[in-house]
């Protein structure tokens, strides 16, 4: 069996579209997520699995 975690190729491009603007007092969740959305998600050293 496998198993397959499929996104769409524009899912965060997208999704950080719908984020509000940047702001110095937005919750610290919100910057973290924008922070992996921007940064992490194209770093293949970013995951335990390399990719």
């Amino acid at each position: 069996m496998v198993l397959v975690d499929a996104t769409h190729e524009e899912q965060w491009s997208r999704s950080l579209r719908r984020l509000p603007p940047e702001m110095p007092d937005a919750p610290e969740g919100l910057r973290r997520w924008r922070q992996i959305a921007t940064e992490r998600i194209n770093d293949p050293t970013a995951t335990p699995e390399g990719f």
